[in-house]
């Protein structure tokens, strides 16, 4: 799986890249909009009570207050906060603006944005937040049995802190051969890591992206992969012979 040929040229891993996330097609964006600066997240009793009445209020509710401390929220249900989809064209569906363009965008610039049209609409001091819920990675950990999906919870997370949450490289997998997979499927950049050594370590520093897929070769093992090809044949004439010798044994003490 994902074998490379020898002679293949590998892309130099970057010195830097830019580790500030832009938001892209597909991502689900976790949102909080108030107003009055967030200030309902904290009255009430505390941060519960402020997400609680703010979004149990209904759209109603959040409009009205503009006119007096500004305190509300567009009410979107009751929890303290909602998703949505950035869709095929880039845009997200958002209470009362409709569809906007997020793609592309970091996720200051679209809490800046976002703030920005909610003034437009009179909603005093508009208060946004926004956080990708689906960041993550594909980890293939030397063996079929290592495949996992990784999220990544933290804004700049590197291969040994994936590596770790993993459990570690597995006994099959080579430390001097993890591939990192990286952009469009049919064109990508395929980065080589080598981190078996302390030198190499420096390498893992390398910052991961959403979607990258993470490959960590297997060891070949001949001797136990050619057992374990013959081991049914062996199973099956184990059981031949068995089976032969009884029937030798019943006919002898006739």
């Amino acid at each position: 799986m994902l074998r490379t040929p020898a002679d293949y040229q590998f892309d130099e891993i970057p010195e830097k890249v830019d580790t500030v996330y832009r938001l892209a097609v597909n991502d689900v964006l976790n949102f909080s909009i108030l107003g009055d600066y967030g200030a309902p997240m904290i009255s009430n009793g505390g941060f519960g009570g402020g997400f609680g009445g703010g979004f149990g209020g209904g759209f109603g509710g959040g409009m009205n207050n503009n006119n007096g401390n500004g305190a509300g929220i567009m009410g979107i249900g009751g929890g303290g906060g909602f998703s949505a989809l950035v869709e095929f064209d880039g845009t997200c569906k958002l209470p009362i603006v409709g569809r906007v363009p997020l793609a592309g965008m970091t996720n200051r610039e679209a809490e800046a944005y976002l703030e920005g049209l909610y003034k437009q609409l009179e909603i005093k001091n508009p208060f946004v937040q926004v956080s990708v819920g689906n960041r993550r990675i594909l980890l293939f950990n030397g063996d079929g049995a290592g495949t996992q999906v990784i999220p990544l919870v933290l804004e700049n997370m590197n291969l040994f802190e994936v590596i770790a949450m993993s459990g570690g490289i597995s006994p099959n997998g080579k430390a001097h051969r993890i591939k990192v997979i990286r952009g469009d499927l049919k064109d990508p950049q395929v980065y080589l890591l080598d981190i078996s050594t302390l030198e190499g370590m420096k390498m893992a520093d390398l910052t991961l992206q959403p979607n990258d897929i993470v490959y960590i070769e297997p060891r070949i093992r001949p001797v136990e992969t050619f057992f374990a090809a013959i081991n049914p044949y062996l199973t099956a004439l184990s059981f031949v012979a068995s089976s032969v010798t009884t029937i030798i044994v019943v006919a002898n003490l006739k």
